[in-house]
């Protein structure tokens, strides 16, 4: 909220307003931009390390996944080679150990010596709204299955994992240039970067976790339409589940896509180029439609406990629907699957509610 403040009296040519508890404010903010000195210090120099180390085993993950330079830089993608040159490198540049474990890119052994919170992966910077780096997501590049594959920043007074999207701030610009009306919600980093690559800037990451309403409320400050293009596997349908609540719960248009023979976007775009992604992407699927569909393919509709079983979870899902025109036309999708007389539905959803 301060920082929006003091955009906001920056602008207006306005001093910053001042309260009692300005020292203690004053005191947040001065800790506030030393974090983020930590976070941009850091940046640069992770991703110099990958632009002067082409054979490390960083860059040639990148290389791997078709990821050019373009891309590289766009995203201020870097590498820690190890655990201990970033630590030196800061405290060089006068920042203490305690501004370092506070921004999230340092650990603490138990004897007080400080490492690389990173050491060794390759780092995908997080941005805020304004694209000021906030956290990083660390991927491990080495053979070793004791290591996680994903190492992310924790809370710290700059990220709120419940309320960043990788990549939230180019679709901002593209707002501010009058150019979005629709964003495309993908799953993993790369998948954005792919993305973006093809020339599909509108997409941005949910980072593998949930969709929360804090979420969903940043993307309506920006748009009215959304596209779910979320990974084919188990998790990533339940997760498509999850999202279609959230962003339909703050009033957002939501379509769903669900891709054939890939895995993911990246996967997808690599096979069958950026025309046939973006036929996809314009034939998505009407979010409860979608639902109402793919909930039906759990269950051998000639059977008849079967079909009843998807009868009450279909009509669950429309009794959340408080217009009944709405709950109308989704209840008719319903009956054509079932192959029950509407009646009996309309019926059997207003006893239920």
């Amino acid at each position: 909220f301060m920082t929006a403040v003091e955009i906001l009296c920056k602008n207006c040519g306005m001093s910053m307003p001042t309260t009692a508890d300005s020292e203690e404010m004053a005191k947040r903010k001065r800790e506030r931009d030393r974090i983020y000195s930590v976070l941009k210090a850091s940046t640069e120099f992770y991703h110099n390390n990958l632009i002067n180390n082409p054979n490390s085993l960083q860059a040639q993950y990148l290389k791997k996944r078709g990821i050019n330079e373009d891309m590289i830089n766009k995203f201020q993608i870097g590498a820690s080679l190890n655990y201990d040159d970033l630590i030196t490198h800061l405290k060089n540049l006068g920042f203490s150990s305690e501004e370092m474990v506070l921004a999230g890119v340092a650990g603490k052994k138990e004897n007080g010596q400080l490492y690389d919170f990173y050491g060794t992966r390759l780092l995908f910077p997080i941005c805020n709204g304004f694209g000021d780096v906030v956290a990083y997501s660390g991927r491990a590049v080495e053979d070793n299955p004791k290591i996680a594959k994903y190492k992310n920043t924790p809370q710290t007074q700059v990220f709120n994992k419940s309320e960043i999207m990788f990549a939230y701030n180019f679709v901002r610009d593209l707002k501010k240039e009058h150019m979005l009306d629709t964003i495309i919600i993908v799953e993993g980093h790369i998948d954005v970067i792919s993305c973006h690559q093809a020339g599909v800037t509108n997409t941005i990451g949910c980072m593998g976790t949930a969709l929360t309403t804090l979420h969903a409320r940043k993307i309506k400050q920006l748009v009215e339409n959304v596209i779910l293009c979320l990974d084919g596997d188990s998790a990533g349908a339940n997760a498509t589940y999850k999202a279609i609540d959230t962003l339909k719960e703050v009033g957002l248009n939501v379509k769903v896509v669900r891709l054939s023979n890939a895995k993911d976007p990246d996967e997808y775009i690599k096979k069958f180029g950026k025309d046939k992604f973006l036929e996809e992407l314009y034939s998505g699927q009407d979010c409860v439609d979608f639902v109402i569909t793919d909930s039906a393919k759990k269950y051998d509709l000639t059977s008849n406990l079967d079909k009843n079983q998807y009868i009450n979870e279909a009509l669950n899902y429309i009794s959340k629907f408080s217009s009944e025109a709405e709950q109308e036309i989704y209840l008719s999708e319903v009956q054509k699957l079932v192959k029950v007389p509407i009646d009996a539905l309309r019926k059997s959803l207003k006893r239920d509610n």
